[in-house]
This record gives C-alpha cells, structure tokens and sequence, in this order.
C-alpha cells in the first residue's frame, strides 16, 4: 500500500515540475487539454482506463475529486 500512495505522490511532483518546464499556464487550452490526457493521471484514468472521450475525462478529472479513483482502487484493487 506504501507503494501505491509513493507512486501517486511522485506522479503529481512530475506532472507539476512539467507544467512548470512547459509554462503551462501560458499555453491555449487546448494545449492544455492535451497535456493533462498525457501526465495528469486522473485525466489519463478517466480516458484510458474507464474509456471516457477525452473531453467527457476532462470534465471528469475537473469535477470528481482528485482521490476517488485512488482511494476505489486501493480499496479493491
């Protein structure tokens, strides 16, 4: 279990070092939409793993917590 929540941490740290490589906040959104399918796990959860169309897993990834699909996944998974 240690694993999986160090795995979830040190995914984040990447996806916000890159964001800030990237200057994130100065792309279109559509740059940013794509970004976010690509190193935002909960984005890429929502798209790859549940099969939501990329704008419905944005939507997703903006509105259910950040912790829902971890904390699903830790329980059964």
């Amino acid at each position: 279990m240690e694993d999986f929540v160090l795995n979830i941490l040190e995914s984040y740290l990447k996806w916000e070092k890159k964001k800030i490589e990237i200057n994130y906040d100065s792309l279109s959104q559509d740059r940013k939409n794509e970004l976010r399918l690509e190193y935002d796990d909960d984005a890429k959860y929502y798209h790859k793993i549940v099969g939501l169309e990329k704008e419905e897993a944005l939507y997703a990834d903006t509105i259910i917590s950040f912790w829902t699909p971890y904390r699903s996944l830790a329980r059964y998974g």
